[in-house]
C-alpha cells in the first residue's frame, strides 16, 4: 500500500481507491510513498463562510507567476486570502502586486523543513503574485454564508498533456493566425500531430 504521513507522522496506509480524511489539517505537510491526490475542503461555519472544495496541484505543476481575481464591487466578499506554499530559499523573491512580501504580511505562517506556508490577506480585485521559482498558490474568500476556493493556475502535467509550445514565436506564425482571423487563409493545424522528438513542429495551434 501507499503510506501517507502528516508532518512526518504516518497516518494511513492506502490501497488503490482508498480515501483517508484528515480533519482540521490547517498548515501541514503531507507526504506519501507513492503519488496521491489531495483534496482540501472548506467546511464553513454557522454564519461565516460556506462549504467549498479544491484539488491541490502537485509540485510539478506549480508556476512562478500568477494573476488572480476575486469578486469585487457589490459582489466582493469580506475576507480574501492567498494560500501560499514556497521554498524558504525563494521566499525573499515573493512579491504581491510588485511589492515584496514579508512574514508579517501573513495571517498564518508556518516554517517547516525549509518550506514556508501560510495565508496572505489580499484586497478584493485583480492582482499578481510572483517568485523566482515555482510555488503553490491557492485563492479563497468568504463572507456570511458565502465562499470560494480554488487553485490559481497550473502548468501541464508531464507525460499527460502535449508539450507547451510558443505558438507565436515567429512572424510567419503570427501572420498566419492574423490572416485566418481576417477571414482568409488556412487555419494552422492541431497540436495533436506534433513530432514529440522536437525535430519538427508541423502543427501549431487549433
Amino acid at each position: 500500500g501507499t503510506t501517507v504521513s502528516l508532518d512526518g507522522t504516518q497516518v494511513a496506509t492506502l490501497d488503490a481507491g482508498d480515501v483517508h480524511v484528515i480533519a482540521d489539517v490547517r498548515n501541514s505537510h503531507i507526504t506519501s510513498s507513492l503519488p496521491i491526490q489531495i483534496v482540501q475542503v472548506m467546511k464553513g461555519g454557522r454564519s461565516t463562510g460556506d462549504p467549498a472544495m479544491s484539488f491541490i496541484p502537485a509540485s510539478t505543476q506549480w508556476l512562478s507567476d500568477y494573476v488572480f481575481a476575486t469578486p469585487e464591487g457589490d459582489l466582493a466578499l469580506a475576507s480574501n486570502y492567498l494560500a501560499i506554499g514556497i521554498n524558504q530559499s525563494d521566499f525573499s523573491s515573493l512579491t504581491l502586486n510588485g511589492s515584496s512580501v514579508s512574514v508579517g504580511d501573513f495571517a498564518e505562517y508556518t516554517l517547516e523543513d525549509d518550506f514556508v506556508y501560510g495565508n496572505l490577506a489580499i484586497d478584493a480585485g485583480i492582482g499578481t503574485i510572483r517568485a523566482a521559482n515555482p510555488f503553490l498558490a491557492m485563492l479563497t474568500g468568504f463572507d456570511s454564508f458565502d465562499s470560494f476556493y480554488g487553485t490559481l493556475a497550473t502548468t501541464f502535467s508531464e507525460g499527460v498533456s502535449d508539450p507547451v509550445l510558443d505558438f507565436f514565436s515567429t512572424a510567419d506564425q503570427i501572420a498566419q493566425v492574423n490572416q485566418v482571423n481576417n477571414g482568409g487563409g488556412t487555419p494552422p493545424p492541431s497540436t495533436r500531430d506534433i513530432d514529440q522528438s522536437g525535430d519538427t513542429i508541423s502543427n501549431l495551434v487549433d
